[in-house]
């Protein structure tokens, strides 16, 4: 669909805005808005009131807020960031600003919030509407205007204050904010709810993916064989022919190098968690290592079907098969499980199954506050163990069936990519003029 443009556009003489309508101003923000209110208005409250308290997590990319977390105002007023219903507020840290993290502030507990210190607060003026200015800090160019102004280093980069006060900002007239608001809610439901189907697809496919994946390794692919009970709960009936065994007993386990060497731009892929994606391992985007940074006697080198357990954090045993045609990687902190009497391919979709990462490997995480997995305890858990020949046509079965299913997931991915940057391309072009909405809402009552 073509939106209509307005008739005639002025330099708006900021280089993140380009040109805009030429009856809108522009101003700088200090002029429209106070950046992080007084703390002093808090202060008038007795300090037993519960207030809401919103740490990072606790907002979203898509201006959601987790409001559960609540406390007393004394007990928050002097180590973190004010703010009131009617605020907008966003992060002002790498990634999160990039990223969009940021809410219009509003149902806070006793109208009043404190939240993480990495947020800059903008209280609008009578001369603009909030929401329209949380949806001017959520477009992507206002975003990339203020990643180019952030300072610091690494991870600990950040939005100057004197930025947010300094930046430029679009003004149409009230009405007329009222309208692009009113167009955005209209249209960026539509796409949500596009999104949501797809997400709901996503879901369903990894539902099916976990079901083929468990039902195959533990019932086979005849359902006429008679069966019998594995002795193991959460493996239940299995083919009669069938045994059960212990990981250890099926081949060999040993930890990465551990502390990994110094990343360099040429050298061998170094594997670590991050790699590591239900089955799949991403040599190609694995850090590169240098092996004369390494003692002889720490490198693990992967072999053709070794499988890439994560040993910690919050992959904490998910698992990859390396499929090289040589031994081409080194493990991290992980470990490298090497099948010897089961095949290599079975073994990866048993580790994938509900019997083992679900009923065994999942409630070993929960143990501590970082969950963790060790080389005696994966050796412990117990799969069931058909025949060499069918736990070839297995793994066969379930390598052509769930690259399907998967092929659908990452189609179904790229959709809500693709929906996702058509909402932030909206905003854009809503917030900087480039659709002249005026005649595309109903006036207000």
């Amino acid at each position: 669909m073509s939106l209509p443009r307005y008739p005639s556009y002025r330099p708006s003489g900021a280089s993140w805005l380009r040109a805009v309508p030429a009856h809108w101003s522009v101003e700088r923000l200090r002029r429209v808005a106070t950046i992080n209110p007084p703390k002093s208005e808090a202060r008038a409250l007795q300090m037993e009131t519960l207030v809401t308290f919103l740490p990072m997590e606790a907002i979203g990319e898509d201006g959601t807020l987790d409001r559960s977390r609540e406390a007393p105002v004394g007990d928050l007023i002097d180590g973190y960031t004010y703010f009131a219903d009617g605020d907008v507020a966003f992060a002002k840290i790498t990634p999160c600003f990039e990223n969009g993290k940021g809410a219009f502030m509003s149902g806070l507990r006793n109208g009043v919030g404190f939240g993480t210190t990495e947020l800059i607060v903008v209280r609008a003026s009578d001369r603009v509407v909030p929401s329209y200015l949380h949806s001017v800090f959520s477009s992507a160019p206002f975003r990339g205007e203020g990643e180019s102004r952030m300072y610091g280093a690494g991870g600990q980069k950040r939005v100057p204050e004197d930025f947010m006060r300094d930046v430029v900002v679009p003004m149409p007239p009230l009405e007329e904010q009222r309208g692009i608001l009113s167009f955005l809610d209209s249209e960026t439901a539509k796409v949500d709810a596009l999104i949501a189907a797809q997400e709901r697809l996503i879901a369903l496919l990894q539902e099916k993916r976990q079901a083929v994946i468990s039902h195959a390794v533990t019932k086979g692919l005849d359902p006429s064989v008679p069966m019998k009970d594995s002795g193991v709960e959460w493996i239940g009936e299995v083919p009669a022919h069938w045994s059960v065994s212990t990981i250890k007993r099926l081949g060999s386990i040993q930890y990465g190098l551990g502390e990994p060497p110094p990343y360099r731009e040429v050298g061998y892929p170094l594997v670590r968690a991050t790699d590591v994606d239900a089955g799949r391992l991403m040599i190609e985007s694995a850090v590169r290592v240098d092996v004369a940074d390494i003692p002889a006697s720490r490198i693990v080198w992967l072999e053709p079907g070794d499988i890439i357990v994560v040993r910690s954090g919050a992959g904490t045993g998910d698992s990859g098969q390396f499929i090289g045609a040589s031994r081409s990687a080194i493990a991290g902190f992980d470990m490298v499980l090497r099948p010897t009497r089961v095949d290599a391919g079975l073994l990866q979709w048993l580790l994938l199954s509900v019997c083992v990462l679900n009923a065994q490997i999942h409630p070993l995480r929960i143990r501590a506050a970082q969950p963790h997995l060790n080389a005696e305890e994966l050796g412990r858990c117990i799969v069931p163990v058909p025949p060499i020949p069918e736990q070839v046509a297995i793994r066969a079965f379930l390598d052509k069936i769930v690259a399907r299913l998967d092929l659908v997931a990452a189609e179904a991915l790229a959709a809500v990519s693709l929906l996702r940057e058509r909402r932030s391309a909206l905003i854009t072009a809503a917030v900087t003029g480039q659709i002249d909405v005026r005649g595309l809402v109903e006036p207000a009552a």
